[in-house]
C-alpha cells in the first residue's frame, strides 16, 4: 500500500512539472511571437520610410502640394499612459534646411496612432539609465536615418510581458550613429 501511494506522489509530481513546464513553454511563445510582431513592425516602418512611402492621410494637408520642398519621415512615440508605456506613430516633416525639432508637434500628422499591444507586449523602462531611455525616433525619409530625440546617439527601452517584468523579457536598442536598431 505504501508503495502504492509513494508511486501515486511521484506520478502526481511529474504532473505537476510537466504542467508548469508546458505552462512556461506558452508564455515564452506568446512573449516570443509578440516581440517577433513588433520588430516586424519597426522593420516595415524602416524600410516604408527608406523607400519614401508617404501616409495616405497627409494628402489632406497643404504639405502634399509641395512634397519636393520637404523631408519626410515617421516618428515612434513612446509614451506613458496609465502606468503602462503605450508606442504611437504618425508622419513628419522638415525642411532641408532645417533639423528635426521633436518639441514642434505642428511638423507631424496629429492624432498620432497608437500602436496596439502586440501578442500582449509591454514597455518600461525598469533599469535603464534615464539620458538612454527612448521617447521619441525618426525614420528619417529615404537616408536610412534614425534619429533620436535629445540628440543622443543611442536609446533602450525593455520589452516586458505579463510573466517576463523582472527582469524584462527583451531591450530594444535605436542606434542613431550606424542607423539601426536591435533587440537585445
Amino acid at each position: 500500500m505504501l508503495e502504492i501511494l509513494v508511486v501515486l506522489a511521484i506520478i502526481g509530481l511529474l504532473f505537476g512539472l510537466g504542467t508548469a513546464g508546458l505552462m512556461r513553454l506558452k508564455d515564452t511563445m506568446s512573449a516570443e511571437q509578440g516581440l517577433n510582431d513588433i520588430t516586424s513592425f519597426l522593420k516595415s516602418e524602416k524600410n516604408k520610410a527608406n523607400i519614401n512611402v508617404i501616409s495616405e492621410s497627409l494628402k489632406s494637408n497643404a504639405i502634399y502640394n509641395n512634397l519636393r520642398n520637404y523631408i519626410f519621415g515617421t516618428k515612434i512615440t513612446f509614451i506613458l499612459d496609465n502606468s503602462n508605456i503605450v508606442m504611437y506613430k504618425t508622419t513628419c516633416w522638415r525642411s532641408p534646411t532645417s533639423s528635426w525639432d521633436f518639441s514642434n508637434n505642428t511638423q507631424c500628422l496629429n492624432p498620432s496612432e497608437a500602436i496596439k499591444s502586440i501578442g500582449g507586449i509591454m514597455f518600461n523602462t525598469t533599469g535603464i539609465t534615464p539620458t538612454l531611455v527612448c521617447s521619441d525616433i525618426i525614420f528619417e525619409n529615404l537616408t536610412e536615418k534614425i534619429i533620436l530625440k535629445g540628440e543622443k546617439s543611442k536609446c533602450s527601452i525593455n520589452i516586458i510581458t505579463e510573466n517576463y517584468k523582472d527582469p524584462a523579457y527583451r531591450t530594444l536598442n535605436f542606434n542613431a550613429l550606424d542607423g539601426y536598431y536591435e533587440v537585445l
